[in-house]
């Protein structure tokens, strides 16, 4: 019996040098990838992922790269609105999604919801990723949340990544008759996440209440957990666990001005000037000392982002015509 459908993409196999080209040229059909020079680095990207039961289960190892995904413009399939899920098992990518800023990595699960514009930069990262289409699970936005980001000790994070594994493991053998089993296992998954973050969020809205208030502060000047304490009327706990993965309130405030230094620096201008101001904002008396931070947090350099998402789609060529992936694809 025939095995499910299989997409398998390597820049490595293209001549020396030509890689990151073919990556971009590739990505132009499914969204907006720009491979990042890296001094003392060449670009290494691949992907092989398997459509199993109308999910696309993939596994990508991703060079520095940014990542762009426009409902109007995408043509993944064959413009049917999508979530995708990610758990990286080495690297980041931070996530510009529906307004918030979004730092992923290892030993966490996120699941976004695509019909909202977002962009992303990934660091040499190991991806297992699934694509969802809103109509194979019951998706309803006025009901469930854009973006589910939690630890995966959550016991149905924890399953999700169990699932994600076995389903991994399995298809390079699997049967379209027995994928359905395996897909619908996971839908049902996907769908006790979403239902477990769905409206109400008393409890969701009071985290994301609390996280909005220390953004304010955090470019202020000096912000304690007993200032937001004092002027939220909230116990320390509940401050430090809408604060989410962070060993402290110290480090939280840190990643945080450095995130935003992120989303300064690649929608912002392409000037060394513009790199001694997020500095200064972000708090570090010297370029030099915030080069350093920042590298310790993204791993590589600041420079290399400057200005990479400015007016980001004017030089992509939109195909003609809608593509869908199977199409694209040979099985």
């Amino acid at each position: 019996m025939k095995g499910v459908p299989k997409i398998l993409f390597d820049p490595a196999d293209f001549e020396a040098g030509t890689g990151a080209s073919a990556w971009s040229q590739l990505f132009r059909f499914l969204h907006f990838a720009k491979p990042l020079d890296v001094r003392g680095r060449s670009f290494s990207s691949y992907v092989n992922s398997y459509i199993i039961d109308g999910l696309i289960f993939g596994q990508g190892v991703f060079g520095l790269q940014t990542m762009e995904f426009d409902e109007e413009k995408d043509t993944v399939l064959h413009g049917e609105k999508y979530l995708v899920s990610w758990v990286l098992q080495r690297g980041r990518m931070n996530i510009l999604h529906d307004g918030e800023m979004l730092d992923v990595g290892p030993g966490e699960y996120c699941l976004i919801d695509q019909s909202r514009q977002s962009k992303a930069i990934l660091t040499d990262s190991d991806v297992l990723s699934v694509i969802i289409p809103h109509s194979t699970i019951g998706y309803d936005p006025s009901l469930h949340p854009s973006r589910v980001h939690v630890d995966l000790s959550a016991p149905l994070a924890q399953l999700l990544y169990d699932d994600l594994q076995t389903i991994t493991a399995a298809a390079p053998t699997m049967t379209r008759r027995e994928a359905p089993a395996y897909g619908q296992t996971h839908k049902s998954l996907l769908i006790d996440l979403l239902e477990a973050h769905a409206s109400p969020q008393s409890k969701q809205t009071n985290a994301m209440e609390i996280r909005a208030f220390v953004d304010e502060q955090i470019f202020s000047g000096d912000v304690t957990v007993k200032d937001v304490m004092r002027r939220l009327e909230r116990p320390r706990g509940v401050i430090l666990d809408a604060l989410g993965f962070s060993p402290s309130f110290e480090a939280y405030i840190e990643e945080r001005r450095l995130v935003y230094a992120l989303r300064s620096l690649a929608f912002g201008g392409t000037s060394p000037d513009w790199l001694q101001t997020v500095a200064r904002r972000s708090g570090y008396p010297s370029v030099t000392e915030f080069q350093v931070a920042f590298e310790a947090q993204f791993g590589f350099e600041p420079q290399t982002i400057l200005g990479v998402l400015v007016d980001s789609h004017a030089q992509t060529i939109i195909p003609q015509g809608k593509y869908q992936w199977e199409k694209w694809y040979s099985p």
